[in-house]
C-alpha cells in the first residue's frame, strides 16, 4: 500500500498504492491486520486528496502528490478468518473482539462515510441477485450530472470535494438538518463527521432525482455513517 518513512517517524507515508489509486478505489480488505501506523497515516490523504513526501526527501519524490481516492475496507469481527484455513464457529470474547475493532483508530474510522454490516448466505443458498451493474452505472452516471450542474461555476466536481466550511455555509438541507444535528446532540456522530453525513445525503438526493436533501435523505445518510442501514 505504502511504506512508513525511514527514520522520520509515525505516520509518514511514501507513494504506493495510495497514490496509484487516484481517482479511484483503494481497498483494504482484512483492514485491521495492516499496519497500524501505515493506517492511521491514510487519514492525511483520505483528507486532503495527497500525499506529501517526507522534507528533505533524496528519492525524487516532489510533493505534494495526488491521492483522492475512494477508500474501502472490509474487516471481519474478529480474527478467526484470519487465523483458520477453515471455516468454524467464533470462540473470541467480546474483549478479543473489542481489541480487534479498535485496531481501526477513531480518527481513521471519521474518514468511513459509508458503513454497511454484510451477513453471508446460509451454507448452499445462493444470495438474492443484485442490480445488473449497468444499470447502477447510468444512474450514477446521471446523479453526477446533477451534481456537476449544482456545483456549476465553482471549483468542486463532486459532493465529496466540497470543504466543510462551504458546505455548510451554501448547500445546507433546508428542513432536513435535524436528523443530523439530533445525531449529534446523542453522540452518534462527530461535529467533523456532520458535514460527511451532509455530502451523503446531497448525494442520495442526487440520486433520487431531488433538488435538495430531504429529510429522510438526511436521516439515511446517518443511518449509513453509523451502521444502522444493513
Amino acid at each position: 500500500m505504502a511504506e512508513l518513512a525511514d527514520g522520520q517517524g509515525c505516520g509518514v507515508l511514501w507513494p504506493g498504492a495510495a497514490s496509484l489509486a487516484h481517482r479511484g478505489v483503494l481497498f483494504l480488505d482484512h483492514a485491521p491486520e495492516f499496519n497500524r501506523e501505515v493506517l492511521d497515516a491514510l487519514r492525511g490523504p483520505a483528507w486532503t486528496g495527497t500525499i506529501t513526501p517526507p522534507r528533505g526527501s533524496t528519492d525524487g519524490f516532489a510533493g505534494p502528490l495526488p491521492a483522492r481516492f475512494i477508500l474501502v475496507t472490509a474487516s471481519a469481527p474478529c480474527q478467526c478468518p484470519v487465523l483458520r484455513a477453515a471455516p468454524g464457529p467464533c470462540t473470541c470474547s467480546p474483549a478479543a473482539r473489542s481489541r480487534y475493532a479498535a485496531r481501526l483508530s477513531g480518527p481513521l474510522r471519521d474518514r468511513v462515510s459509508l458503513r454497511a454490516v454484510i451477513t453471508p448466505p446460509p451454507p448452499g443458498q445462493p444470495g438474492e441477485p443484485g442490480e445488473p451493474a449497468v444499470a447502477v452505472a447510468a444512474r450514477v452516471a446521471a446523479a453526477r450530472e446533477r451534481t456537476a450542474l449544482r456545483l456549476t461555476g465553482t471549483p468542486w466536481r463532486v459532493n465529496a470535494e466540497i470543504p466543510r466550511d462551504e458546505l455548510l455555509r451554501r448547500f445546507m438541507a433546508e428542513g432536513g438538518w435535524e436528523p443530523i444535528g439530533r445525531g449529534i446532540d446523542l453522540g452518534m456522530v462527530t461535529d467533523f463527521a456532520a458535514a460527511d453525513v451532509l455530502r451523503v445525503a446531497w448525494t442520495i438526493a442526487d440520486l433520487n432525482e431531488r433538488p435538495k436533501p430531504t429529510r429522510g435523505d438526511c436521516a439515511a445518510a446517518l443511518g449509513l455513517r453509523i451502521g444502522e442501514i444493513r
